[in-house]
């Protein structure tokens, strides 16, 4: 009897362990490997073998399903789906593929002098370099500098819009975005890409964070000190947006997830990340939602609880949420941080124009809206903008983005905004953005980008 207990416990802790590597240090990434396939099936074997040697009715109930054609088939299924997931799983293993859309990679960063943070060569899903490629090439034709939105989080790394962009044009292009990184990074960036010979450098420049990113590392880091208004210094050595920002963001987090986050909604989401099968058939889009459903309906409610916060976009039976104030803080001018940060996100692509122009590689810069500002055009035709947050946080976008624009022609930069073609994908009813209050695009949102730059490169005859 005893003897029955310690091996069905020991099934048990088993495939606890196998089943949740990281609670336990094993592991570092997410991936449900061979091993711990092989171990689970060990585990419930030692499970089914204790509970078979303590009852007796549980022997019999055994040999009765194994000898029946029910049983016979289930058994059947069930040995061909573990040996589809072992396949899977092993072939990860020998030519690995995984390419997480939700940034498991970038959790991973090292301390760099210029940069601030980048990531560690090979980091799963990107290159010696730590950017997300597939291999650092010799030279390329176009390096795309950027943030999140270019790195392409909610796609695989074929579907970012860099990589889109290379598809579109058949040239080799290299993707140098980074979800840590702003203005000032570019600028950095834009150095590091000359080795690379590009004829030409695309910088997204997002206005959901880069404008404060700008002003942050700038007056934080004393490798951009020549950029600083000295006379501002003491004023905004410290940044009160930063956090303030992520104080509204752990509010809104923990509000959504206590609402949305159950026992199906997370095992719905660990088979996603997990499960060789399941991943590759949510990858096709033939898996039913990863907890969007769910989270979308309660981020909902988190903006019915805070209309000051946050609002819906709503048409024809598909919505998406904004984070409105969130992204008001951002780009509010009449914040003296946000104000400084404009001045030198346009001191920084000036600078970078100069370098590159210096290494006879072209530059341009595609300006990349918010999702807020994206669906705003619809809200206004179908009178559906509300005024107060929503409507301050389109004003301000505006406003930046005219400015930008006035500084790149003063220099002579070329640039394309890519809000005219998202707004229009969303008229159609694209799903371009997910329903939750994700700011990034999926990748038909990305694939609009993408177009939009190449379009942008004919025209130049570039």
């Amino acid at each position: 009897m005893m003897v029955s207990l310690v091996v069905m416990f020991a099934g048990v802790a088993v495939v606890v362990l196998m089943a949740t590597p990281h609670t336990f240090g094993i592991a570092v990434s997410p991936g449900f490997g061979p091993a711990q396939l092989v171990g689970t099936v060990a585990g419930a074997v030692l499970i089914i073998a204790g509970l078979t040697s303590r009852f007796a009715t549980s022997r019999l109930m055994l040999k009765q399903i194994a000898g029946s054609r029910v049983g016979l088939v289930a058994l059947g299924v069930l040995g061909a789906m573990v040996l589809i997931e072992v396949g899977l799983l092993a072939l990860a293993t020998v030519a690995p593929s995984r390419d997480p859309t939700g940034g498991d990679g970038l959790r991973q960063p090292v301390e760099d002098s210029r940069l601030v943070l980048r990531l560690p060569p090979n980091v799963e899903g990107h290159d010696a370099l730590g950017f997300r490629n597939e291999t650092v090439p010799d030279d390329v034709d176009i390096v795309v500098i950027g943030d999140s939105q270019t790195w392409g989080i909610n796609a695989r790394r074929d579907e970012a819009w860099p990589q889109v962009l290379e598809q579109l044009t058949g040239r080799a292009t290299y993707n140098m975005g980074l979800g840590y990184y702003g203005t000032a990074q570019y600028w950095v960036l834009a150095q590091e890409a000359v080795t690379l010979s590009p004829e030409i450098v695309v910088i997204g420049l997002y206005f959901g964070n880069d404008i404060w990113g700008a002003y942050e590392t700038v007056y934080s880091n004393e490798t951009y000190e020549q950029f600083r208004d000295a006379r501002l210094v003491a004023e905004l050595s410290i940044d009160t947006i930063g956090p303030a920002v992520r104080e509204l963001s752990r509010e809104r987090v923990e509000y959504v997830d206590s609402i949305s986050v159950g026992a199906f909604s997370g095992m719905n989401e660990w088979l996603v990340d997990y499960s060789g099968l399941v991943g590759l058939l949510s990858r096709q889009g033939w898996w039913f939602g990863v907890g969007d459903t769910a989270r979308a309906t309660a981020a909902i409610k988190w903006t019915q609880a805070f209309p000051d916060r946050g609002d819906v976009y709503e048409s024809d039976g598909y919505s998406t949420v904004f984070t409105s104030a969130y992204r008001l803080m951002a780009l509010d001018t009449s914040e003296p941080r946000i104000a400084e940060g404009l001045r030198v996100t346009n001191d920084l692509l000036s600078a970078a124009k100069a370098d590159l122009e210096a290494a006879g590689v072209h530059m341009l810069v595609v300006l990349i809206p918010t999702k807020e500002s994206v669906f705003a055009s619809l809200m206004r035709l179908s009178g559906s903008l509300p005024a107060g947050t929503l409507s301050d946080l389109i004003d301000a976008e505006a406003m930046v983005r005219a400015q930008v624009v006035q500084r790149l022609e003063a220099d002579g930069t070329p640039y394309v905004d890519a809000l005219p073609a998202l707004s229009a994908a969303a008229q159609k009813g694209e799903y371009i953005y997910r329903r939750i209050e994700d700011g990034h695009p999926t990748p038909a949102g990305y694939t609009v980008i993408a177009k939009v730059v190449a379009n942008a490169l004919v025209g130049l005859g570039w």
